[in-house]
């Protein structure tokens, strides 16, 4: 298994749950995901305060490949993503600006 200097197996997973996007502290951003662990559809919900850019949202496996990934993600809409089909495991909910991560959230698809 292969980590970065931080060790993470997934880029961007130093980042605490605070991170400002653009260096501003009250612009910070709170993702939601539920349920977790999920067996069916995972629903998640971005919410950042003050900030209306749009996002990049991907799905990763614990071996860092890619599920999927959703162009566009606005902020305060949930989206749900079919998860029925993908082994039961640890996933990873990247959140990229720009292409880069500026938030992961782990989740559980299990039966």
């Amino acid at each position: 298994m292969k980590v970065d200097s931080f060790g993470c197996l997934i880029p961007g997973c130093q980042l605490d749950d605070t991170t400002a996007i653009f260096g501003s502290p009250e612009q910070t951003t709170r993702l939601a995901i539920f349920p977790n662990p999920a067996s069916d559809f995972l629903h998640f919900e971005l919410r950042p305060a003050g900030i209306t850019s749009t996002f990049t949202a991907r799905i990763v496996d614990a071996n860092g490949k890619t599920m999927t990934e959703i162009p566009a993600v606005s902020t305060h809409t949930t989206y749900t993503l079919p998860v029925w089909q993908w082994p039961p495991g640890v996933y990873f909910l990247q959140l990229l600006h720009d292409g880069v991560p500026v938030r992961t959230e782990r989740f559980v698809v299990g039966r």
